[in-house]
């Protein structure tokens, strides 16, 4: 922002490590009620804000990204757009939940439970959560993917996917997919196009009054 390749907004980082950014099967950790009606408002408040939803975004890499996926899903009337930077937005089945890093896996069960018969990994899945609600895509915020084709995850494959979805049911989607891995690497390589991405959607006009 000092050297002008973004312009000025406001950014605000919760630290949600192991949440996934949502509410946990059991009730334990209720991340996404806290999302959903605690932080915005207090954000609103507490900072220099523009307190509407054209002036909001919703941001997040690998598990980040579906948290602000799916947190925009859960509460399209707070942003614009919503945007991951190797999102993980695979569908939740035990077949994904295999492909997840070894230290990942713990804590991804003790957000949504042990079993893909349980209403939580439904309840949760991004996917799912489109199909189970006709005409909620086109009222989402518009979504912005990336992605690395090296991804070992193939989170690139499951992007694409996401994004025909999210298409073919009437939302506003745009997906980039470029050389690298899911790493800090690619990550720091294109952070501020990403980011740049996301800040062009977004409506700073200040409100006359």
């Amino acid at each position: 922002m000092a050297a002008g390749r973004l312009p000025e907004m406001l950014v605000v980082s919760p630290r949600g490590v192991g949440t996934w950014f949502t509410d946990s099967y059991d009730g334990k950790v209720l991340y996404g009620a806290f999302l959903a009606s605690t932080l915005v408002p207090f954000v609103d408040g507490a900072f220099r804000t523009l307190p509407r939803r054209s002036a909001r975004a919703a941001a997040g890499i690998s598990m980040g990204g579906y948290g602000a996926v799916r947190w925009g899903l859960r509460s399209p009337e707070l942003f614009t757009v919503t945007a991951g930077l190797s999102a993980a937005v695979q569908q939740l089945s035990r077949r994904s939940v295999e492909s997840l890093p070894f230290l990942v896996r713990p804590a991804f069960r003790r957000v949504f439970g042990d079993s893909t018969a349980t209403g939580p990994w439904r309840k949760n899945d991004l996917a799912s959560i489109l199909l189970d609600e006709p005409g909620l895509a086109g009222r989402a915020p518009e979504l912005l993917l990336r992605c690395g084709t090296e991804d070992k995850y193939l989170l690139s494959d499951v992007g694409s996917y996401f994004h025909k979805l999210v298409t073919a049911l009437g939302g506003r989607s745009e997906l980039v997919l470029e050389p690298g891995g899911h790493d800090w690497a690619y990550w720091r390589s294109v952070f501020v196009p990403f980011a740049a991405g996301v800040a062009r959607r977004l409506d700073r006009a200040e409100v006359a009054g």
